[in-house]
C-alpha cells in the first residue's frame, strides 16, 4: 500500500499533464503527501482532508489512480524485459487483458508521439477514447490527443522558437535572445496581442563557483510586439522576429565562476489565428543555453572536453573547473559527451591533487547522476566505473 501512495504521489507532484478543471488541487496533493507518511495520525490527517473534499475529490481520486496503475504496468513490463521474461507471469480475468492491452497501447501512442509521428499517435488516442469510455485512463488519452494536436499546430502551422544570440557570453557583456515566429502554413497567419503581449520567457540562471558554491534563481520576462503593436500579420512561410537585450550577468564576478542561463517559454497571445481559422492555442517555446564564462576564456567552451584535457596535462586548475562544468553542463543534453567527461575524470583522478579531486568529485557526482555517496574517493569512483561502464581505464589510456 505505501508503494501504491508514492506513485499517486508522484504523479501529483510530477504534474498530471491533465487538462484544465481537471488538475490537483492544492489541498489534494497536501493530503496525498500526508498519505505517505509512516506516522498513522498523519495518514488519518490526509484521508480526513479528501473526504471534506467530498464530490471534488471524487475526479482526482479517479486520475491519481489512473495515473498510478498505468506506471505500475510500465514498471511491469521493465521488470519483465531486464528478467528476460515476455511478460508479468499472472492470471488475469478478461478484463485485466483488456485493460492491459488498453494502456500499451496508450504507451505506442506516446512513444509515437516523441518519435514525431503525430497523426498515428492521435487515431491511437481516438480509438481508445472511443473504446474505453469508463476507464479511469479516459483522461490519459484526452490528455495524449491534446499533445498531437498542439505537437502538429508547432510542426506545420506556427512554430515559436527562442535561441541566444550567442553561445557563449564573457562576464559584464549583456546576453540578449532571438524570439522568433515562423507560420509554416502557404496562408496568411493573424496574431491579436493586447497591449502588445505575446507571452512570456523564463530564465534560469546557475551560478557555479570555484569552492563549490552553487546558486540558483529564476527570473521571467514579458514577450511584446515592436512599439507593443496589438497586432502582428505574418504571410505564409515567413518568420516574425524579435530581438530581447536580458538584464542577466551584469554582475558576474571576473574570476572563479561560470554561469549557464536557460530560457523556456510560453506563446500565449490573446488571439492567433490562419485565414478563417481561429486557433488562439497557448504553445511552449522550446528550451535554449548559453553561458557566461571570465573574461578571456571564451575558446574554453568551443570544445571544452579537449581543454579538459590540457588542463589536466598542465595542472592548471582554474582551466579545469571552467572547462569541466561547460563540459558537465554540455553533457546533460549529449550522453556521448558525458560518457567521455567521466571516463576523463575516472581516468586522471590520480594526477589531481586534493582540491582538484574535490572539483572532479563535483562534476563525477552531477554526471553519475548519484545522490551523494558517503565520502566518495579515488577508489569509489574508480569501482564505480568498473561495475557500470565495464572495464577499468587506465591513466593515461
Amino acid at each position: 500500500m505505501r508503494y501504491f501512495r508514492n506513485l499517486i504521489l508522484s504523479f501529483a507532484l510530477l504534474g498530471s499533464g491533465a487538462l484544465p478543471g481537471e488538475e490537483y488541487s492544492a489541498d489534494f496533493i497536501r493530503a496525498l503527501r500526508l498519505l505517505q507518511s509512516d506516522r498513522p495520525e498523519s495518514r488519518k490527517d490526509g484521508e480526513q482532508i479528501i473526504r471534506k473534499l467530498g464530490a471534488k475529490a471524487v475526479p482526482q481520486l479517479k486520475l491519481a489512480l489512473a495515473q498510478a496503475e498505468r506506471y505500475k504496468e510500465r514498471l511491469r513490463q521493465l521488470l519483465a524485459e531486464l528478467e528476460g521474461r515476455p511478460g508479468p507471469q499472472e492470471d488475469l480475468t478478461g478484463g485485466e487483458v483488456l485493460q492491459r492491452y488498453f494502456t500499451s497501447q496508450l504507451e505506442n501512442g506516446w512513444d509515437l508521439l516523441l518519435k514525431g509521428n503525430y497523426a498515428t499517435a492521435r487515431r491511437i488516442a481516438e480509438a481508445l477514447e472511443a473504446l474505453d469510455k469508463d476507464s479511469p485512463l479516459f483522461f490519459d488519452y484526452r490528455r495524449l490527443k491534446r499533445e498531437c494536436d498542439k505537437h502538429s499546430l508547432v510542426k506545420e502551422v506556427l512554430e515559436p522558437s527562442v535561441e541566444w544570440q550567442k553561445r557563449v557570453y564573457e562576464a559584464g557583456e549583456s546576453p540578449s535572445v532571438l524570439f522568433r515566429l515562423t507560420n509554416h502554413e502557404k496562408t496568411q497567419l493573424v496574431i491579436q496581442a493586447q497591449k502588445g503581449f505575446l507571452g512570456e520567457l523564463e530564465v534560469s540562471q546557475t551560478r557555479s563557483y570555484f569552492e563549490g558554491k552553487v546558486v540558483r534563481e529564476v527570473q521571467k520576462f514579458p514577450i511584446r510586439t515592436f512599439n507593443d503593436a496589438e497586432q502582428v500579420v505574418l504571410p505564409g512561410g515567413q518568420s516574425y522576429e524579435r530581438i530581447f537585450p536580458l538584464p542577466l550577468g551584469q554582475d558576474v564576478p571576473e574570476k572563479r565562476v561560470v554561469v549557464q542561463l536557460r530560457a523556456i517559454g510560453r506563446f500565449r497571445p490573446s488571439q492567433w489565428g490562419v485565414g478563417d481559422r481561429n486557433v488562439s492555442e497557448s504553445l511552449d517555446v522550446p528550451a535554449s543555453e548559453c553561458w557566461i564564462v571570465p573574461p578571456g576564456e571564451e575558446n574554453l567552451a568551443q570544445s571544452p572536453l579537449r581543454k579538459l584535457e590540457v588542463a589536466l596535462f598542465f595542472k592548471d586548475i582554474d582551466t579545469f573547473f571552467i572547462a569541466g562544468q561547460l563540459a558537465v553542463w554540455a553533457g546533460k543534453d549529449d550522453p556521448i559527451l558525458n560518457e567521455r567527461l567521466a571516463k576523463l575524470l575516472v581516468q586522471n583522478l590520480n594526477l589531481l591533487d586534493d582540491f582538484g579531486f574535490e572539483i572532479a568529485n563535483r562534476f563525477l557526482l552531477e554526471v553519475s547522476g548519484l545522490s551523494k555517496p558517503k565520502n566518495p574517493d579515488r577508489i569509489f569512483w574508480r569501482e564505480w566505473w568498473g561495475k557500470h561502464r565495464g572495464a577499468l581505464p587506465d591513466e593515461g589510456e
